[in-house]
């Protein structure tokens, strides 16, 4: 999805105008439409500012991921993502069974 794209949905979601994301960013209200019209590209200082309001990553407002969240992964989630990247499929299978099942019986265990 193309940023200007990214930039409308997520102004419009958080109810917010474009006068007023334009006095958040420190541009006129005429340069933040030219950026949801796709006719001016915001430079890294305003993407950080509008992903830091949103809460969302600069990779999601510019297209890399459409995974908004911006927590970073600890060291510890970085290390099982590389783990179970470098399992062949039967391996990844059975950690993924595993999680899945760690995942019910917490959740039957909240419930009761």
């Amino acid at each position: 999805m193309a940023i200007s794209l990214r930039l409308k949905e997520l102004r419009q979601r958080a109810g917010a105008t474009q006068t007023e994301l334009a006095r958040l960013l420190g541009v006129s209200r005429e340069a933040y439409s030219m950026y949801e019209a796709g006719k001016r590209q915001p430079g890294l200082t305003v993407l950080d500012t509008v992903a830091s309001y949103y809460r969302v990553t600069v990779d999601y407002l510019v297209g890399r991921t459409d995974c908004p969240d911006a927590e970073p992964l600890t060291a510890e989630e970085r290390m099982l993502v590389q783990a179970y990247r470098a399992l062949d499929a039967r391996g990844r299978k059975t950690v993924y069974g595993a999680a899945e099942l760690q995942t019910l019986l917490l959740t039957k265990q909240l419930s009761e």
